[in-house]
């Protein structure tokens, strides 16, 4: 179920003053909060969205939000177009601020701001908008005080019956909603892709010991994708029972995970790029992956292990495992549908081929609102579900 708050406040401003800036003015602003997941669990991580739509003009604002502590630790506030600077003195108030980036201000509609709380106790708990101050480019600004608009998650136990994955998502996914813009995995049948192995046949990393996460209840479309890869110890835990399902994937993880899926050996692997010491644990991995052209570093001669892998290049990596379709009889062209995502323009051009390729093997497909936000991030979850679907496990 989707719980979404909307206000929209109009408010009359002050008279512009002549000799000086910035001037208080008014705004047709509208404030938006959603929980695009509200089935979880203890120790499972909140999502809660907001959103600023007639924005068009804005450059920055500061906000404040407050959390119950007894049910709600803070993670963290991000943004996929704006930069965002956090104050959090752990007493249930968060204060950001956020401006736009660089020439990604220009013509956005809407302001999007990703909050993330980490579930402490079961019950339910309140999320609460307090105020905001919108600033403009014209550096006009605009109060908003007492907004108070609220949100309740509801935490169940962690003993708890996680859910089936059949209910909460629309479309023709896999059930279970996806965070806002997170890759969604469709679940119809696809064949397994010849040129990376079947994980149960050819992974010769199994680990005997199945771990029964009790983080996993808001992504039940990946539950068993995540036990079973990590029975078979392509993905690991974080520990004490815990899978962090929405931490983020740096680009060394996903390169041991698809080079473990794919059963490549790592033995006499090696790689040059000058921030991956060969003391490191994820050199073999990092370097077998380089080898075998399914990860690559920058022109600076880096690979940036730490950095975060994001959609656009997760599709990349995964269509480098399929082997292209076949020409047609008709007019010799590939059978390649173009990804209808609503954000398509925004979808690199090294990138695309590979996201068409993707979607039209039904491997991917947009979020409820129809977008693949393709410089994202991939989380633990998505990355447990799209190389277990690479690897046919879907299928089984």
């Amino acid at each position: 179920m989707l719980i979404t708050v909307l206000c929209t406040f109009f408010f009359a401003s002050a008279a512009a003053q002549d000799a000086s800036l910035p001037y208080s003015t008014e705004s047709e602003a509208e404030f938006s909060a959603e929980i695009p997941v509200d089935d979880l669990l203890v120790g499972d991580l909140v999502y809660i969205n907001f959103n600023i739509k007639n924005s068009e003009n804005i450059f920055a604002f500061e906000a404040e939000i407050e959390y119950d502590t007894e049910y709600f630790a803070f993670s963290e506030i991000s943004s996929d177009v704006m930069d965002v600077s956090v104050t959090d003195e752990g007493d249930g108030t968060i204060g950001f601020a956020a401006s736009m980036l660089g020439e990604g201000k220009a013509g956005k509609e809407s302001l999007p701001i990703k909050l993330v709380l980490k579930s402490r106790k079961s019950g339910s708990g309140k999320v609460m908008l307090k105020n905001a101050i919108l600033v403009y480019d014209d550096l006009s600004y605009t109060k908003f005080d007492d907004i108070n608009e609220s949100v309740n998650v509801k935490v169940k136990r962690a003993s708890s019956t996680s859910p089936s994955g059949s209910g909460g998502g629309g479309g023709g996914s896999v059930g279970g909603y996806y965070p806002s813009g997170n890759i969604a995995v469709q679940s119809t049948p696809t064949p397994a892709p010849t040129d990376i192995a079947p994980v149960e046949e050819e992974n010769d990393y199994i680990n005997e010991n199945k771990i029964e996460f009790t983080d996993l209840g808001s992504v039940g479309w990946a539950r068993e994708a995540i036990e079973s890869l990590s029975e078979k110890g392509v993905i690991n835990g974080i520990g004490d029972g815990l899978f962090n399902p929405s931490g983020k994937i740096t680009r060394a993880e996903f390169a041991k995970i698809i080079v473990l899926a794919s059963g490549i050996s790592i033995d006499g692997a090696e790689c040059d790029y000058s921030d991956v010491p060969k003391d490191e644990w994820y050199y073999p991995y990092i370097a077998a992956a380089t080898q075998n052209s399914l990860l690559k570093g920058y022109v600076s001669g880096e690979f940036r292990p730490t950095g975060y892998i994001t959609r656009e290049e997760t599709a990349v990596v995964c269509a480098r495992t399929i082997p292209q379709p076949e020409a047609t009889e008709e007019d010799g062209k590939t059978e390649v549908l173009s990804a209808e995502f609503n954000d398509k323009s925004e979808i690199s051009d090294f990138a695309y081929d590979s996201v068409c390729l993707l979607y039209s093997m039904g491997i991917v497909s947009g979020d409820n609102e129809g977008n693949f936000n393709p410089r994202g991030n991939l989380i633990r979850a998505e990355a447990a579900k799209i190389i277990y679907t690479l690897t046919g496990g879907a299928e089984k």
